[in-house]
C-alpha cells in the first residue's frame, strides 16, 4: 500500500496528477488548516470534485490573470487546467500543482450534467 493511501488527504498534491486536469471552480474560502492554532489559508473547490486545493500565492496570481480579476468572487465558474511539477523544497524536488488557462481537450475534463454554474 502506498503513503498516500494510508494518509489519504482531502487535498488536492502534485502526486494526485498523472495527467492534466480541467475543472471549473466552484467557490474560494479560507479555511483554518492545522487545526486550533493553524493558519487560515484560501481553498478552492471545484464543480464535481472531491477534493479541494490549498491556494499558494504563485496559483492565486494565475488565476487572477486567467480571469482578468483579482476578486476571488469573479473565479466562481471558470475553468482552469491541474498539472503536476515540481519545486525545490529544502534542498530536493517534490511533487505540486500548478494551475494554467484550460488547453483545448488536453487533461480529463469533469461533465456538467446538472451544474447550476452552467
Amino acid at each position: 500500500m502506498k503513503f498516500d493511501e494510508l494518509y489519504p488527504s482531502r487535498f488536492l498534491k502534485g502526486t494526485d496528477l498523472d495527467k492534466p486536469l480541467t475543472l471549473k471552480i466552484k467557490d474560494v474560502e479560507i479555511q483554518r488548516l492545522g487545526g486550533e492554532g493553524g493558519d487560515e489559508k484560501p481553498v478552492l473547490s471545484f464543480v464535481g470534485h472531491p477534493k479541494g486545493l490549498v491556494l499558494n500565492k504563485t496559483n492565486a496570481a494565475t488565476i487572477a490573470t486567467i480571469v482578468n480579476s483579482d476578486d476571488t468572487d469573479d473565479w466562481t465558474g471558470q475553468r482552469v487546467e491541474l498539472y503536476k511539477d515540481s519545486v525545490l523544497m529544502h534542498g530536493q524536488r517534490t511533487a505540486c500543482v500548478r494551475i494554467r488557462a484550460p488547453r483545448g481537450s488536453a487533461g480529463a475534463d469533469i461533465p456538467d450534467a446538472g451544474d447550476p454554474l452552467n
